[in-house]
């Protein structure tokens, strides 16, 4: 469970994590500004040792005019935000949990769930596959304008045409996370927000965590875009235009949160899949989210991915380098340190940050991202409405990485980095979850 802490006794510098605030502040009052608003969180060992908001949730009335002072809404600690693609992390903790029953097999072809899935030649596509962004799905597709209704357009998106060969190329892509949303929705017979409700945030109490949030919950959320086919801001409405023509239900976004609630899942993911008496995955699960598998095919200066996470990649600043010798961190969570796969980190400096062999999480257009760092222990949240009132005046990118580089800096010199993992920790199961139950978790072997 997560509890607070000063900084202190976890072995974090307070001085350098009291820059955040100041950090996203300057954000705020930036000229044009990066945010509107943003709310943090920075926790270690499962405690937390800051939370802290500022700006607004609420600042524009339209795309141009900003509120008048006394009508707009505060960012606070408890503001709930679109997270985006963060969801894409709750999707695929609910396909290892198929995996997990024995329901499906990351080997399964997605046709094989999916029959429409198999049109275009894409028969040959797997779950992991999708999970890592490997099956040559495009990225994209305007699902809300070619198609009229939820249904047409969620077969629409099963049968986009490839654009490349499954393992052949890294290609981040929403529709192979919409996809996997109907495959789980398909093999447990319920819609996805269902799923993510009775299997993920229902048992670890992430009660603030949800798909299409009540009307009752709209003085705390966060607004995002103006939307000019409706001439109104969007607030409590899903951001993105694939997902909201999904009716807010889909695999690669629709949930909204809090930074508090995230920090559990973070810490349930450092522990191994547990929280408290919940488990919601083995340890060999989070492992194989944890241990990269596309560095074959995207070379040594790649993208790396795990199961449905993005790992030490640049936009998880100084905290994504590898560290010296002769530090004061020891990690402590279930994964460990060494599950994190990344190769040799690259050139240092302001603005460009290497992808060492430390983190995992995800980013999410609207402002957000969820950063654990299995080797310390620690967890970093960043939420954040960035594209109120227009996605072009987001500049969150820097703004996560000067919040991770303050993480890092309060760390200090830590221990040696763990060294590449080419395929997952063999871990000891769980004991309420059968070994054979994750059976085909390694990595694929390096293509030839």
């Amino acid at each position: 469970m997560i509890g607070r802490a000063t900084p202190a006794a976890v072995g974090l510098d307070a001085e350098a994590l009291a820059r955040i605030p100041g950090i996203l502040r300057e954000g705020v009052e930036a000229s044009p500004p990066r945010l509107a608003g943003a709310s943090a969180l920075v926790a270690r060992h499962g405690r937390i040792v800051l939370e802290c908001a500022e700006g607004w949730a609420v600042r524009w009335r339209d795309a141009e005019h900003e509120l008048p002072m006394d009508q707009r809404v505060p960012a606070r600690e408890d503001t709930i935000y679109d997270v985006a693609s963060i969801s894409k992390l709750f999707t695929a903790i609910a396909v290892l949990q198929l995996v997990e029953a024995g329901q499906v097999g990351l080997e399964d072809p997605i046709a094989q769930h999916l029959p429409r899935f198999a049109a275009h030649g894409k028969d040959r596509v797997r779950v992991h596959h999708l999970l890592t962004h490997t099956g040559g799905l495009p990225a994209e597709r305007p699902l809300h304008r070619e198609r009229p209704d939820p249904a047409s357009r969620r077969e629409l998106a099963l049968e986009t045409e490839p654009i490349a060969g499954p393992g052949e190329k890294y290609v981040y892509s929403d529709i192979g996370m919409i996809a996997l949303g109907c495959l789980v929705e398909e093999v447990a017979g319920r819609p996805l927000d269902a799923v993510v409700r009775a299997r993920i945030t229902g048992p670890l109490g992430m009660d603030e965590t949800m798909h299409r949030p009540p009307a009752a919950l709209l003085p705390r959320i966060a607004a995002t875009e103006w939307d000019p086919d409706t001439g109104t801001m969007l607030r409590g409405v899903v951001h993105d235009e694939k997902a909201r023509a999904l009716d807010g239900v889909a695999g690669h976004a629709g949930i909204f949160s809090t930074a508090s609630d995230l920090a559990v899942l973070a810490q349930t993911l450092l522990d191994g899949g547990r929280c408290g008496t919940a488990r919601i995955l083995s340890e060999e699960s989070v492992a194989a989210m944890l241990t990269d598998r596309v560095a074959a095919i995207t070379g040594p200066d790649g993208a790396r991915r795990g199961l449905g996470t993005e790992l030490s990649a640049a936009s998880h600043g100084a905290l994504a380098r590898p560290r010296s010798a002769g530090s004061r961190g020891t990690g402590s969570s279930a994964a460990g340190a060494g599950t994190v796969a990344s190769t040799a980190a690259g050139p240092r400096g302001a603005g460009s940050f290497a992808a060492g062999p430390r983190t995992a999480g995800h980013t999410g257009f609207t402002g957000t991202s969820l950063l654990i760092d299995p080797g310390t222990g620690v967890s970093v949240i960043v939420l954040a409405n960035a594209v109120h009132p227009r996605r072009e005046r987001s500049g969150m990118p820097e703004v996560r990485r000067a919040v991770a580089d303050a993480v890092a800096d309060a760390l200090g010199a830590e221990d040696a980095p763990a060294p590449h993992r080419s395929a997952a920790p063999h871990l000891p199961s769980a004991p309420d979850r059968p070994s054979a139950a994750v059976s085909g978790l390694a990595p694929p072997p390096p293509r030839r």
